[in-house]
C-alpha cells in the first residue's frame, strides 16, 4: 500500500478506537448514574478501572471465541454474559472495599492516564479528518 493509503488506514481506525473508548466511558458513567451513588462515590477510581479491566476482558475472551469458529458460539457466551456481568459488578464492589487491590487499581489507572495525553488529542484530530473527508 502507499503512505497515503497506510495513513488514511490508520485515521479511521484511530477514529473507531476513539468513539469505541468514548462508548465504553459513557457507559461507566451511565452505570454511575444508576447505581447508588455510595458504590461509586469514595472508590470510583478503583471501582471503574476495575470494571473496565474486567469488562473488556470478558469481550476479548468472546471476540477470541468468535473468530475460533467454535460451536459452542452464541449459545454458551451469551448464555454466561449476564452471570458474568453481575460477577463484574461484584468484583468492581469487592475491589473498591479492599485496601490492597484498590491501590493496585488506582496505582494502574494513574499510570496509565499518561496514554490519555497521547491518545485523546491523536483520537480527536483523526475523527476530524474522518469527517472532513466524508463531508460531501
Amino acid at each position: 500500500m502507499p503512505m497515503g493509503e497506510i495513513a488514511i488506514v490508520l485515521v479511521y481506525s484511530m477514529a473507531t478506537n476513539f468513539l469505541e473508548c468514548l462508548t465504553v466511558v459513557f457507559m461507566l458513567l451511565l452505570l454511575c448514574v444508576i447505581l447508588p451513588a455510595k458504590w461509586f462515590k469514595e472508590f470510583f477510581l478503583s471501582s471503574g478501572s476495575s470494571l473496565l479491566i474486567f469488562g473488556l476482558g470478558y469481550m476479548m475472551y468472546i471476540s477470541s471465541h468468535i473468530a475460533s469458529n467454535t460451536d459452542s458460539y452464541p449459545t454458551n457466551l451469551v448464555r454466561l454474559i449476564p452471570l458474568v456481568g453481575f460477577s463484574i459488578l461484584v468484583l468492581a464492589f469487592l475491589v473498591g472495599r479492599t485496601r490492597l487491590l484498590r491501590k493496585v487499581f488506582e496505582q494502574l489507572a494513574d499510570r496509565a492516564t499518561i496514554f490519555s495525553y497521547i491518545f485523546l488529542p491523536v483520537g480527536f484530530l483523526s475523527l476530524l479528518v474522518v469527517v472532513i473527508r466524508n463531508i460531501p
